[in-house]
């Protein structure tokens, strides 16, 4: 592909119309038209995944309207991308691309397979990674089905309601710990939001591969319907094997049976800077992460400077006891790891996580079993261990169900249990996407020191700069959450 220029294709109708000629080198509809779908076929059979094409939309919504699930060639159904492709659109507000309840709206397939085992390590060379770029636009309205789906077809065709990322069974990391590799899809000032997934990642679904999302929304979108009896995972993200990077993000309103807002399962998630807020689950309503660590396994999760506040298990009954006992009803975050682990790979620091709720009721008529209620009455913020870096607020921690364990290499950071954290108003406080302000009182403001800072990247969910000397002592620290104090 030597002297071969990136395409560019610039959409110029919002109709839902393929190609006519895929591999021409024209985006062109029967009609003489370039539609996303058309583009998204060009891109395809070009070929050219080293120099990635670019597609770009205008101001409109582009709804799906061609019908018909399993086919991975973008000719109906999802827009099936096997080609790395940037998307553009012209502001989340602005572009809209709508699944229409059709079928989920992107499908990341493998430009390169690996077909060996997922902690078997693969060196990929420029070009065997398929990447998708969107930026400046919402997907919405991806829905994956359920109903007639043999066993081998179930998991692909109804996981991942907005955008499903499916590579290898590889994840590659640098020397700085960022993760390299297969199935790369990246996310910039986008919303993906009001989408459904059967079974699992009700926004995303990550089978595998990298996902970042950098200054956008999740939100509202749903895993499996409600009441199923465990068989959907991540309302707004499910990281299966692979490695999500959240950053400056909302999360908020998703839900499923586990982990309503994410789940992570034997994969590496990291997130900084974001509110997980309004999400709701019958087991471990924010964050859910699965985990163990081996000899070849990077498998955890990193929380930092985040607000993790109002998520929801309700109800629950404790008739789901001989099915789920762990985690326990918990509004907040979950962390199961192989007790082989010598610390919990679950890590949190500068976080706040307080007013997360779970309602625990017994059906009518149904009497619990002695100490069956030691699992989870009104619990609301831990269940598990988790390996602190300090300076989190965590408002309830009930020692039966959750605990925080001081990381060794930073002796002198401190935790605030039992406090509150003086929020303010939830709401647009400046950047893209509605946050928690602090009040003026916060024991929040000015407690982190600049080495824990510097992982923040000194900025905050709005895109703010960090540290500000919020409490006039002369001395700028960073505050713990997602939103740093400005007086």
């Amino acid at each position: 592909m030597d002297g071969v220029k990136p395409a560019m294709f610039k959409v110029t109708s919002t109709l839902d119309l393929p190609d006519a000629k895929p591999g021409n080198g024209f985006c062109s509809t029967a009609a003489g038209t370039c539609t996303l779908r058309a583009a998204i076929q060009e891109v395809n059979a070009s070929g050219n995944n080293l120099q990635p094409a670019t597609i770009y939309l205008r101001a409109h919504t582009y709804k799906l309207m061609i019908g018909g699930y399993g086919e991975n060639a973008a000719a109906t159904g999802d827009l099936d991308v096997a080609v790395s492709v940037n998307v553009v659109g012209r502001g989340a507000g602005k572009t809209i691309i709508d699944g229409n309840g059709l079928d989920r709206v992107f499908h990341v397939t493998p430009h390169y397979y690996n077909p060996d085992t997922w902690d078997a390590p693969l060196l990929s060379a420029p070009g065997e990674v398929t990447q998708l770029t969107l930026s400046a636009l919402t997907i919405r309205n991806g829905k994956t089905p359920a109903d007639g789906l043999s066993p081998s077809t179930v998991w692909s065709w109804s996981a991942g309601g907005g955008i499903f990322n499916t590579q290898g069974r590889v994840v590659l990391f640098t020397s700085e710990g960022d993760p390299l590799g297969l199935g790369a899809v990246y996310l910039f000032d986008t919303r993906v939001i009001n989408n459904f997934a059967a079974l699992s990642g009700g926004g995303i679904q990550n089978e595998a591969g990298l996902v970042a999302v950098v200054g956008g929304e999740i939100s509202n979108n749903q895993a499996g319907h409600e009441g199923d009896e465990g068989w959907s995972w991540g309302g707004g993200v499910e990281n299966d094997k692979g490695t999500t990077l959240i950053d400056r993000c909302l999360i908020a309103g998703n839900q499923a049976f586990k982990g309503g807002g994410i789940f992570n399962w034997l994969g590496y998630m990291r997130i900084g800077n974001s509110t997980l807020i309004f999400n709701r689950a019958e087991g471990c309503a924010a964050v859910s992460s699965v985990s163990w660590w081996g000899p070849t396994d990077r498998s955890g999760f990193t929380l930092l400077f985040s607000t993790v506040v109002q998520n929801e298990v309700a109800p629950w009954y404790y008739d789901k006891l001989p099915q789920m006992c762990f985690p326990s009803p918990i509004g907040g975050l979950c962390s199961e790891y192989s007790s082989g682990c010598d610390i919990p790979p679950f890590t949190i620091g500068a976080s706040i996580v307080a007013q997360n709720f779970a309602v625990v009721e017994s059906p009518p008529g149904w009497l619990p079993p002695s100490g069956v209620s030691n699992c989870g009455d009104e619990l609301g913020a831990l269940a598990g261990q988790f390996r602190s870096v300090g300076y989190n607020i965590v408002d309830v921690v009930d020692p039966l169900f959750g605990e925080l364990v001081s990381d060794p290499s930073v002796p002198s950071a401190v935790d605030f249990l039992g406090i509150d954290p003086g929020l303010d108003v939830f709401g647009y406080n400046g950047g893209p996407t509605k946050t928690y302000q602090l009040n003026i009182t916060s024991p929040a403001i000015d407690q982190v020191p600049l080495e824990l800072c510097e992982e923040a990247g000194f900025v905050d969910q709005r895109g703010f700069p960090r540290p500000v000397d919020g409490n006039a002592d002369g001395t700028a620290l960073c505050d713990i959450g997602a939103v740093e104090y400005t007086p």
